[in-house]
């Protein structure tokens, strides 16, 4: 498997890095201490630990071989540190694109050059070249990862990466993941450190190792600021910052060791050999130490979950279909994207590395979408026309009218339509996504809500003494006979569900917000509270009731309650 293989590699990475300046004993720390850390363990436990395990590597790698080339007095040997480097610059660029961390490189490097060895011709020199050897150019601050998370919405052409002259504004989807959200710094020390008290510990010892090499420490600093990065656009870089901590712990547990054995032993007929096989026995055992205590202070027995259910993935890898340009397509949310692809080789509509485009943003409308007419239509046409049909409108109303021609007159692949019970779970970022106004660039409150508020499946405890006519639950009594909620009309309707298939159910013309929605899967029922988009979404009623209302669809794979897919007829039969 390739995962112990990065593991390793960037364990490697990380003591090459520190050990660049001499520490290779606080490198080994740094690189267990950061590798076992809960910003790490987290971070990479949702499928992507291949890929973030050498992130981290390459980038801690590529400092330490800077720091080599800066702090070289020989031309020959800078220039040999330079070919490394761009060497290593060119496999990261490959297989992260990222120029961001070409730039940080290039920056300790003419650091360290200019302070240490003002050799301002080799500087440039070096710098212009490994900047171009690694297409280090191509980085555009204007349209950085900071500005993708920070900014609320995003242009078409900021989504296609492209200058698409199109007038659409569509919601940052980024702002619905947990990536996003920002850690106070006290998080920030126990996700990195385990707990704060070790995070001060190593913020001292950062501190110490500044005192005592500051040139060095601004060549470091920024792997150490990469944790400040949570709070302008989220958690997702702290992880970066974790083994620059453990760092600091060790730098002070072998600093203190070393002093300590001075000043122990001070006899004046102590020979300097003696004293410094002393000072190497006491930073050794403090290194033995220092592990100990990243051992203990480490998540150990954390084991990720599944990202996704079993049921989901066996659904999922029961898909098939012809191959050629024919091929079926899956229509499903974001998250499923490249597990299905992987599982059934069948092309997906988007995936995570599509998640931020505005193909999400209408998967997620067919999601809510009160007529599965009108899902047809917006999954068809993605599948015929993807995003760049999206950009050759101009208003809503154009590209709605495209959306219903689909509908009506298909000329897309099949399509397979996959809702799972995790979904339901996911329905409040949904929703978020789906409220969008892509004219005014702004979100849709929903009558009912609180402005912003996303839906949600709200579980209720209730006594059903009177069902089916009445409900109590939680302070509220519901008249399932006229839809009222404790005497005033609110009910656009009620249903219960057993199994995936509709039992009993009622709708009131009343002008209610929402509906009471009771789901039974074998003895067990759990009463919800829902608005009523959710509640006549095309989602609501494939998942929860295996109600079909359009003849394209069929039920092609069932597995309720934790997967159902759908196989939509691209011609219309």
């Amino acid at each position: 498997s390739f995962i112990p293989v990065a593991a390793l590699l960037t364990s490697l990475m990380i003591v090459v890095a520190f050990g660049a300046a001499g520490y290779w004993i606080e490198g080994a720390i740094a690189a267990v201490g950061g590798g076992l850390s809960s910003a790490y363990l987290v971070r990479s436990a949702a499928g992507r630990i291949d890929t973030d395990q050498l992130n981290l590597g390459f980038a801690y790698l590529l400092v330490g071989l800077m720091v080599f080339a800066g702090r070289s007095n020989s031309w020959r040997m800078t220039g040999l540190w330079l070919t490394l480097s761009t060497a290593v610059g060119s496999a990261f660029m490959w297989w992260y694109d990222h120029a961001q961390f070409i730039w940080l490189a290039l920056g300790v490097f003419i650091w360290l050059r200019l302070a240490l060895r003002r050799n301002v011709a080799l500087t440039i020199v070096g710098a212009v070249a490994f900047v171009a050897l690694t297409s280090g150019f191509s980085f555009n601050p204007i349209n950085s990862v900071s500005t993708t998370y920070s900014e609320s919405s995003l242009g078409l052409a900021d989504h296609l990466q492209a200058d698409i002259p199109s007038i659409f504004s569509f919601p940052n989807t980024l702002e619905t993941i947990t990536e996003v959200k920002k850690l106070t710094l006290s998080e920030i020390l126990t996700s990195t450190t385990g707990s704060l008290e070790m995070g001060m510990i190593g913020l001292v010892g950062l501190l110490l190792c500044a005192v005592r090499h500051p040139v060095l420490a601004v060549a470091y600093g920024p792997l150490a600021l990469f944790g400040l990065l949570n709070f302008i656009f989220g958690n997702r870089a702290i992880f970066y910052s974790a083994p620059i901590m453990w760092f600091g712990v060790a730098f002070l547990l072998t600093t203190l060791a070393s002093f300590i054995t001075s000043h122990v032993v001070t006899d004046d007929k102590i020979s300097p050999g003696y004293l410094n096989r002393k000072q190497t026995i006491a930073v050794s055992v403090a290194g033995l130490l220092g592990f100990a205590i990243a051992w203990n202070n480490s998540p150990t027995t954390y084991v990720p979950s599944p990202s996704f259910p079993k049921p989901v993935i066996e659904g999922l890898a029961g898909l098939k279909g012809p191959t050629g340009d024919d091929r079926p397509v899956v229509a499903t949310w974001w998250d499923y994207g490249y597990a299905s692809l992987f599982l059934n080789e069948l092309p997906t509509l988007h995936d995570g590395g599509s998640q931020a485009t505005p193909t999400t943003q209408f998967i997620a409308r067919s999601l809510l979408s009160r007529d599965q007419d009108k899902t047809l239509g917006i999954l068809r046409y993605l599948s015929a026309e993807g995003e760049y049909g999206i950009a050759k409108h101009r208003t809503m109303a154009e590209l709605q009218s495209s959306f219903d021609n689909q509908a009506a007159f298909p000329s897309s692949p099949d399509l397979y339509f996959v809702v799972t019970h995790q979904m339901s779970r996911w329905i409040g970022s949904i929703s978020k996504i789906a409220n969008w106004d892509i004219e005014a660039g702004k979100p849709i409150d929903l009558p009912g809500l609180e402005p912003g508020e996303p839906l949600q499946y709200y579980p209720i405890n209730c006594r059903l003494n009177g069902f089916p006519q009445t409900l109590a639950c939680q302070g509220v009594t519901f008249d399932l006979e006229r839809g009222l909620m404790n005497g005033q009309p609110g009910l656009v309707g009620w249903t219960h569900s057993q199994d995936g298939e509709i039992v009993r159910q009622k709708s009131f013309d009343n002008g209610g917000y929402f509906a009471v929605q009771l789901v039974q899967t074998g003895p067990q029922l759990i009463a919800y509270l829902v608005h009523r988009q959710l509640y006549e979404s095309t989602f609501n009623e494939l998942f929860h009731f295996g109600q079909i209302d359009d003849p394209s669809i069929t039920l092609h794979y069932d597995d309720y309650p934790h997967i159902r897919i759908y196989k939509i007829s691209g011609d219309g039969r």
